[in-house]
């Protein structure tokens, strides 16, 4: 759907899927059209995130993904100045940014593809999402949202349209059980951490 909310726990891999998503998007320039890409319009997606910090580690992970020898050859280049971005062999960019300030540092480009990852700590995730980026939005493009909600605050509101099936939108949760890569004694330990919390 357009907006996209992903509730999951603790080590589920977020941080894979949302790399993932945006290698993809970028690699097969997935909503540009025919006469878009002929007219030579940029492709670009944005990983965003409360800090800089935070939006790295997607970054980091899609480079990661990046590096192995059988997908190497799609990237250009990996720029980690004056803003962490990778460059594709087909012209796509990947950024990733703060939305600190407002989202000034989302403003002035048009995204095919936004993830807000750690979505519950912005505070005014409604704010950002009504005057900054549904704005930056390219026609045909996606938001994910993707965090725990801290209570009934904004990715609460936007995961619960999900789940009541409002045109537009999806939402769905996330276990640590979910992640068949995680080692068995690694969920033991949390499990018996928690009993005894």
């Amino acid at each position: 759907q357009p907006i996209n909310t992903l509730v999951p726990g603790n080590r589920w891999g977020k941080s894979t899927i949302i790399a993932m998503k945006h290698i993809y998007k970028c690699v097969f320039k997935v909503g540009q059209t025919r006469s878009e890409r002929d007219a030579g319009d940029p492709y670009e997606t944005i990983s965003v995130a409360m800090s800089a910090d935070q939006a790295e580690i997607v970054y980091k992970e899609a480079k990661r993904l990046l590096s192995s020898k059988g997908l190497r050859p799609l990237v250009k280049t990996f720029r980690s100045s004056p803003f962490p971005h990778i460059i594709f062999t087909n012209g796509s960019v990947m950024h990733c940014r703060s939305a600190h300030d407002d989202g000034k540092y989302i403003d002035g480009h048009r995204y095919q593809y936004l993830s807000i990852d750690e979505a519950g700590w912005i505070t005014n995730l409604r704010h950002l999402m009504t005057n900054v980026t549904l704005m930056r939005l390219a026609g045909g493009g996606e938001i994910d949202l993707i965090g725990t909600p801290k209570g009934y605050n904004d990715l609460y509101f936007y995961f619960e349209r999900g789940q009541r099936g409002v045109p537009g939108y999806y939402s769905q949760r996330g276990s640590i059980y979910d992640n068949p890569f995680l080692p068995e004694e690694d969920i033991k330990v949390r499990d018996a951490l928690l009993a005894s919390a």
